[in-house]
């Protein structure tokens, strides 16, 4: 099995996030109801993607196998040292290899060589993953219509 490799998400990746994002929220986020699971679906369209590519406080890390992106994370942070989560997000094929892990490691480490050192995100239902790698739930919240766990990692660097 070739080696995965984590890679800033560049313009030509785009349009295969964008088929990758579409294939997530049909799966990976079908909890939301389906007129949220819409609106997230046309917020997170090819232009909002282009948009936030060249966005300078957006993070966008892709995860490829053979040339091919298979993952990725979506993030932003704010000159206060806080950074986001907004999309984590492997191939099902790939999950329970580790190829998840590299690329939440990965984001972690950009977010922290930008002056991070708190990271947030929310989760509907992986928390014991993220708690895994060392993040704490800090509260419940509606989002999307969903009951979602905000969950926080202190970065030390």
């Amino acid at each position: 099995m070739p080696k995965a490799e984590i890679h800033n998400i560049k313009i030509k990746h785009l349009r295969p996030l964008r088929g990758q994002f579409i294939k997530a929220a049909h799966s990976s986020f079908s909890y939301l109801p389906n007129n949220e699971l819409d609106h997230v679906i046309k917020d997170n369209n090819l232009l909002h993607l282009g948009v936030s590519w060249g966005h300078p406080r957006r993070i966008m890390l892709g995860l490829s196998k053979r040339k091919q992106l298979c993952g990725y994370a979506i993030g932003s942070f704010d000159k206060r040292g806080t950074a986001s989560l907004f999309w984590l997000y492997i191939d099902p094929d790939l999950r329970g290899r580790g190829e998840g892990h590299l690329l939440l490691t990965s984001f972690i480490n950009t977010v922290a060589s930008k002056g991070c050192r708190k990271l947030t995100l929310s989760t509907h239902t992986h928390q014991d993953y993220y708690k895994k790698h060392g993040f704490e739930s800090i509260k419940r919240e509606v989002l999307h219509g969903v009951p979602m766990d905000i969950m926080r990692l202190k970065i030390y660097g």
